[in-house]
Parts: structure tokens; C-alpha cells; sequence
């Protein structure tokens, strides 16, 4: 399993995360883990919990123009800072 962490438009993270869960449905190998909105610059923050291949979906999240950003897991400085930030949220 890894996690992926989505950047996008903070007042659009519960539309997205609706559509996440929507298309993740039914199945068990992705799913969202946590969600919220940055304080400094409002940025939407999504985290997503898949099986290592998950390639297609990535492939997806690159090409949609309403997702800033995102990480894939712990070689990745964004995820880096979420896992050893000592305040992250729990899920």
C-alpha cells in the first residue's frame, strides 16, 4: 500500500473527494484516507490509500487540469513532511 497525496483547490476538496469516492467504489484497493484545507494559502489537501499499481490513475491525476499537484508516497517531500510532522491528523 502507499499513500498519495492530492493538492488541488481548497473549496473544491469536498467535491473531490465525493468524486473519489464514487469512483473508488466497490473497490477495495483505493480509497480516501484523509482530507482537509491548508491554513496559509487554503490549498485542498487529499490523501488517498492504494495497492502499489495504481499507474492508470496517476496517469489521470496528471492529466486533470482542477488537480494543482500531487505525491506518491514516501520518497516524496510532501509525504515526508505529513509522516514526521509530529501535529500530522489522524485518520
Amino acid at each position: 500500500m502507499k499513500d498519495i497525496v492530492v493538492l488541488c483547490d481548497g473549496s473544491r476538496v469536498d467535491e473531490f473527494v465525493d468524486a473519489f469516492k464514487i469512483q473508488f467504489e466497490g473497490d477495495a484497493n483505493i480509497g480516501v484516507l484523509w482530507s482537509g484545507t491548508m491554513h496559509r494559502y487554503g490549498l485542498g489537501v487529499i490523501v488517498l490509500e492504494c495497492e502499489d499499481d495504481a499507474e492508470e490513475f496517476l496517469h489521470a491525476l496528471q492529466d486533470d487540469t482542477d488537480i494543482f499537484d500531487f505525491s506518491e508516497g514516501p520518497e516524496d517531500p510532501i509525504y515526508v513532511v505529513r509522516a514526521s510532522g509530529g501535529n500530522a491528523p489522524s485518520c
